[in-house]
């Protein structure tokens, strides 16, 4: 009898023959019109499926260049009991197992045809490499048979947010692939905070709670396919260092800085610099910001008369406490206006990853501080939402002299406030954002250090926070 044959354009049958007529009737069902968009956007990719129609029916779908460039979908559809015997071996061959996505062997397939489509065409595409964090752990304590339905359930999250035209895979144990056809860096950001979320929305079977880190990479920063793939596992393997439930992006500038961990002072502190350049490019040394809030975190613990060790433990954990924002691209630090609320959820892993390169460094009471200093008072700050007194003092400091140096700073978006308009925006902040307390001990502090400085006769970066230069 013969296939039926059809050129479909948005969702419109524009030429077909009887046969097509015959197997699908006269109205285009929804399966086919998906099916003919995913074509068309796809290039030089080919689909097929096992569709119900009047009757079960195989149907392949390419796409079809058209004389005024304009790109349709054709579609052959045939009897499903004449498919080819071998057609529903190889649909099994490229499926894995245990939770039905595609394995390995199809993703490396497709990633290549979503490589050669994008360079072809001009059209951005980036992939995500996912992993389970901890998931040992699970099999370990619970068996693998709950382990394989947490995969099994992983595999149908993902899937759900996944968009029509994305390809998510699994490479095996608890490993994942997103293919991202048609996403930027921001879009592809977006999708792994939806899959992330919807991870850890909810327990898995067993009341198992578990996160994932991922590894993100644009095409324009890998030369080919293999290269896109081991990039985004690069970032993977950063994101799982860098203490985990998290996204990086693959950057040369990232890895340039992440070559080596930081193990010890010298290398911290060479990454908190690196940061403090990006963020003050023309600065000197002591009007960067890390200096300006280790100086002031120091002088606020003199006034709850902390001892001169500790204090110096608390500067040296704000020199480096903005350390975790060397793993962020530089078109993230750099931005020069507000940042959209996908590049802020990413901006804000910074914290998590400073106190886990500084893990191997500080005392765990200086970790504790770097990774919690945007913990606010009200429990409105991150990465844990903590309130109150749960937030360790030297965090609560920390905090409060990382915002004032930030509103006495001037940025690209907008101008340096004033002492008295900082000091007031810091009264209106006591008990929501910072201690209650905070106001009186910033204006203490500050005179402290002024004195200090007068008595020894040093210029310190206090002078830039109480003497400021006029307004442009």
């Amino acid at each position: 009898m013969g296939d039926g044959v059809a050129v479909v354009q948005d969702g419109r049958v524009v030429l077909a023959n009887r046969r097509f007529h015959e197997l699908v009737g006269t109205d285009l069902p929804k399966p086919l019109a998906a099916l003919a968009a995913r074509g068309a956007i796809r290039g030089s990719e080919r689909i097929e499926a096992d569709v119900a129609l009047l009757r079960p029916a195989r149907v392949i779908v390419e796409a079809c260049p058209l004389s005024s460039g304009a790109v349709a979908a054709l579609l052959r559809v045939g009897d499903a009991a004449s498919a080819p015997a071998g057609s529903e071996l190889a649909a099994l061959a490229a499926q894995d197992p245990l939770t039905g996505l595609p394995n390995r062997r199809a993703f490396v397939q497709r990633l290549g045809e979503e490589v050669m489509r994008a360079h072809r065409h001009r059209r951005p595409l980036s992939l995500a490499a996912l992993d389970l964090d901890h998931f040992k752990r699970v099999n370990d304590g619970h068996g693998h048979p709950a382990g394989d339905r947490v995969l099994a359930e992983t595999a149908r999250r993902l899937a759900a947010v996944a968009r029509p035209g994305d390809m998510v895979a699994r490479l095996g144990g608890e490993e994942f692939a997103w293919v991202l056809p048609e996403a930027d860096a921001d879009q592809a950001l977006a999708a792994t905070d939806r899959a992330r979320a919807a991870l850890a929305a909810e327990p898995f079977p067993e009341g198992i709670a578990l996160t994932a880190s991922v590894g993100l990479c644009r095409l324009g920063d890998a030369p080919d396919a293999d290269g896109l793939y081991r990039l985004a596992d690069q970032a993977l393997y950063w994101a799982k260092a860098h203490g985990r439930d998290m996204t990086l992006v693959w950057t040369p500038e990232a890895a340039a800085r992440l070559a080596e961990p930081a193990r010890d002072w010298p290398g911290l502190l060479d990454a908190a610099s690196a940061v403090d350049v990006a963020l003050g490019a023309g600065l000197a040394p002591s009007r960067r910001h890390g200096p300006r809030v280790a100086h002031l975190a120091a002088g606020l613990a003199a006034q709850l008369d902390w001892d001169p060790q500790r204090q110096a433990r608390l500067h040296q954990a704000g020199r480096v406490h903005d350390a975790g924002k060397v793993a962020l691209p530089e078109s993230v630090l750099a931005h020069s206006g507000p940042l959209s609320p996908t590049r802020m959820r990413h901006v804000r892993q910074h914290a998590a990853i400073g106190a886990a390169m500084a893990g191997g460094v500080l005392t765990a009471e200086q970790v504790t501080w770097i990774g919690q200093h945007h913990e606010r008072w009200d429990g409105t700050g991150y990465p844990h939402g903590l309130r109150g007194e749960a937030i360790a003092e030297g965090a609560q400091l920390l905090g409060l002299a990382d915002a004032f140096e930030a509103m006495t700073s001037r940025r690209p978006y907008r101008a340096a406030m004033r002492l008295d308009e900082a000091l007031a925006e810091v009264d209106r902040c006591a008990g929501a954002a910072f201690r209650p307390d905070a106001g009186e001990l910033v204006r203490s502090a500050l005179a402290w250090l002024e004195l200090s400085e007068r008595a020894s006769g040093r210029t310190e970066p206090s002078r830039d926070l109480t003497h400021q230069e006029p307004r442009p």
